[in-house]
């Protein structure tokens, strides 16, 4: 849900930022992403936003779980590692059940972050990095991941980076070889600073080059000026 707060942020406020790193991303259709937000908005009316629907939970999070066979536990499309699955099982934070409220505001996200027109209000020389595990539910076993990168290049993103990670589900930040992550991730930011470093050098030093220019010819004609 991250990385779908993420790319509706930049959609509004993408000015500014150095780059964008988006880790287990999806993309969803319209279509369902709409109904989706209908029917969380309609048991919300007859239940309360606070009400925990178990057909929306099997719609989501229950389908998630399904596309890993054989599973061990319903959360093995987390993770590979059982011993990071147990751990987000005995989390008395993790694992719990949305409210209808959630789910809306959810489905309200997908909406936004598949909007071509909303990613056109993106600044094209933003730098995104999309990263996902191979084999990850979310992104359709990196599927949606493609299609998202595609959309922001024809949105016009000069610098659009896809990367998946084959065997790896959910959490590639918590996978066993996550150190590899790390590393990709930290290669991709120092290489997209430091371009833009540059990037960022060459226009000062052109912008200095020019202001010397003009002063020398203002220098000129003030001579000029002084000897007429």
């Amino acid at each position: 849900m991250g990385s779908f707060m993420v790319r509706c942020y930049i959609t509004r406020h993408g000015a500014g930022l150095a780059a964008a790193v988006l880790s287990g991303t999806s993309h969803q259709p319209t279509l369902l992403s709409n109904s989706a937000l209908v029917l969380a908005r309609l048991i919300a009316a007859l239940r309360g936003e606070d009400y925990r629907s178990a057909l929306l939970h099997n719609l989501a999070m229950g389908a998630l779980a399904k596309t890993i066979k054989p599973a061990r536990t319903r959360f093995d499309w987390l993770n590979t590692d059982p011993a990071a699955v147990d751990a987000y099982i005995a989390d008395e934070l993790c694992g719990e059940v949305f409210s209808v409220g959630a789910y809306a505001a959810m489905a309200g996200l997908l909406l936004g972050m598949v909007d071509s027109s909303a990613a056109e209000r993106i600044p094209k020389e933003l730098p995104l990095l999309l990263i996902a595990g191979g084999e990850d539910p979310v992104g359709e076993r990196g599927a949606a991941v493609r299609q998202a990168a595609e959309m922001y290049r024809q949105a016009g993103l000069q610098d659009v980076t896809e990367k998946l990670y084959p065997g790896l589900r959910h959490e590639i930040l918590n996978e066993p070889n996550r150190r590899e992550v790390y590393q990709d991730v930290l290669n991709w930011l120092e290489a997209t600073l430091a371009g833009q470093r540059d990037a960022e050098v060459e226009l000062t030093t052109e912008t200095l080059e020019r202001q010397d220019a003009e002063a020398e010819v203002q220098a000129e004609v003030q001579e000029r000026q002084s000897d007429e």
